[in-house]
Parts: structure tokens; C-alpha cells; sequence
């Protein structure tokens, strides 16, 4: 593994990882009330396509995400492929971005709380194509942090 590699998967682990005390819940609420905040953020800001661009990746990585993380649910993913089939066409209207955004936050809430009921172990690891293998409650906070710092790009 190249020395690059190695570093990024130490900072995957360093700034992705949470703390082992928190649940699963736990990201769940951070994850709603972050997602509160981004539509705020979202409605507050005009449409503009700097901004439909900043919020179709914010929704694209996040769909990718939940792809990877429903590996840990049994079900089958590419763990190679990258976001952009994910990703909104660029024309997409403002107002439909938003409820896209909406909908996908629904689904990744959704998602961590069938994997907390199914017992999945929160430490199983997924691999990520930057950071290297994840542990679920390091995908979900990935996802949390990802979308925050990209939204505050919404002008």
C-alpha cells in the first residue's frame, strides 16, 4: 500500500471513527438534527447552479453511502464503484433538490435504524474508497460530516 493510502486511511480512522460509546441512536439523532440544519441552509440560499451543484453531491454521496452500508445488511454492492451515478443530473430544479436531499436523509436515518434493530455489529467494516475500511457508525458519521462541511458551501 502506498504511503498516500496508508495516510488517508489513518485519518479515515482518526476523523471518521466515532467514540465506541456511541450508539448507533445516538448518530441517528445527530444525523436528523444535521439534517434539519442543511435544509434550513438549503432554504435560506437561492437557486443558483454553484449551489444545485454543491447540494447534488451532498445527495450523491450520500445515496453511495448508503449503498455501503447496506453490505452490512446482506445486500450486494459494487465496494469499487465511485458516486456519480448517484448524483443528480445538474439540471435538477432547486425545489426537487431539497426534497431530494430530504428524502435521501430520511432513507440514511432509516437505514442506521434497521441496522441497529437487526443486531448488525457496529463495528463491521466497509470499505471506503478514500479512507479504507469503516466501521458502520464510521460510515454514518462520515455521511453527517461529509454533508455538514459540503452544505456550508450554499451561498
Amino acid at each position: 500500500m502506498s504511503l498516500r493510502k496508508q495516510i488517508m486511511h489513518r485519518a479515515g480512522k482518526l476523523l471518521m471513527e466515532p467514540p465506541a460509546s456511541q450508539t448507533i441512536a445516538e448518530q441517528v439523532a445527530a444525523l436528523e438534527a444535521s439534517g434539519r440544519t442543511i435544509r434550513e441552509r438549503a432554504d435560506q440560499r437561492g437557486d443558483s447552479t454553484a449551489n444545485r451543484s454543491t447540494l447534488g453531491h451532498v445527495i450523491g454521496i450520500e445515496r453511495w453511502g448508503q449503498r455501503r452500508i447496506c453490505l452490512a445488511l446482506g445486500e450486494a454492492c459494487d465496494v469499487g464503484e465511485e458516486y456519480d451515478g448517484y448524483r443528480p443530473p445538474l439540471d435538477t430544479e432547486w425545489e426537487a433538490l431539497k426534497q431530494m436531499f430530504n428524502d435521501t436523509r430520511a432513507e440514511t436515518v432509516r437505514i442506521a435504524r434497521q441496522i441497529e434493530d437487526s443486531g448488525v455489529r457496529p463495528t463491521f467494516t466497509i470499505r471506503h474508497n478514500t479512507f479504507g475500511p469503516l466501521t458502520v457508525r464510521g460510515w454514518l458519521r462520515y455521511l453527517n460530516v461529509h454533508s455538514s462541511a459540503e452544505s456550508r458551501r450554499l451561498r
